[in-house]
């Protein structure tokens, strides 16, 4: 299920950012709906935005699809959003796709159960359109690739940010006001092993 899903996001991202390909992919007779569709009702699918762009159903959607469905009858009750729609294995592929991109790490919020992803980086409304045409053209925030020789950086992982022992940070921040308290000492075995893998592939 988690392949077809990541697959199914894959398909819709692509199918927006290359429509004319897709276009051409989808020219082609399906199984069980005969020939292709005409290039004027990919248009309008384009148009009226038919697919969702990230793979997510809103409650939106579901009460639009809802009203069809019960209006024709199929559907003899109501049936509230959170008793049909499950996006979490969506929500999941999504968090993945984005963990890395630093376009969007500053800009979402990862729940061990929900991911909340703003459409852009909140500093984005105070730049001009001469300053985010500077961004655009120079490529920062575009993701760089590891390169030929990787080498693992750990920051800040010292007593002003993690204390001195493991404690609530209301009481560590009292003689170590950068610490991030006990939670930065629950993050230290998983660094260690990180240090250790990353030493078995020689990387530094």
């Amino acid at each position: 299920m988690r392949a077809f899903v990541r697959g199914m996001v894959k398909g819709l991202k692509f199918t927006y950012a290359s429509p004319d390909e897709a276009s051409e992919n989808r020219q082609g007779p399906v199984p069980h709906h005969g020939a292709g569709r005409s290039p004027r009702d990919l248009d309008r699918s384009f148009r009226d935005e038919m697919w969702s762009k990230d793979g997510m159903i809103s409650k939106d959607a579901w009460a639009t699809a809802k009203s069809v469905v019960r209006e024709a009858g199929i559907l003899k009750s109501d049936v509230a959003y959170e008793e049909i729609i499950d996006m979490s294995f969506v929500e999941s592929v999504r968090a993945k796709s984005l963990i890395g991109d630093s376009r969007y790490l500053q800009a979402s919020i990862i729940h061990p159960r929900k991911v909340i992803i703003m459409s852009e980086p909140i500093w984005n409304q105070f730049l001009t359109e001469r300053d985010k045409a500077v961004f655009a053209t120079s490529g920062y925030g575009a993701r760089q690739g590891f390169g030929k020789r990787p080498a693992l950086l750990v920051i800040d992982v010292n007593w002003a940010f993690c204390g001195d022992k493991p404690e609530p940070i209301l009481e560590s921040i009292k003689k170590w006001r950068n610490s991030c308290g006990e939670d930065a000492w629950t993050a230290l075995p998983y660094i260690r092993s990180l240090l250790d893998n990353a030493g078995r592939k020689a990387c530094p």
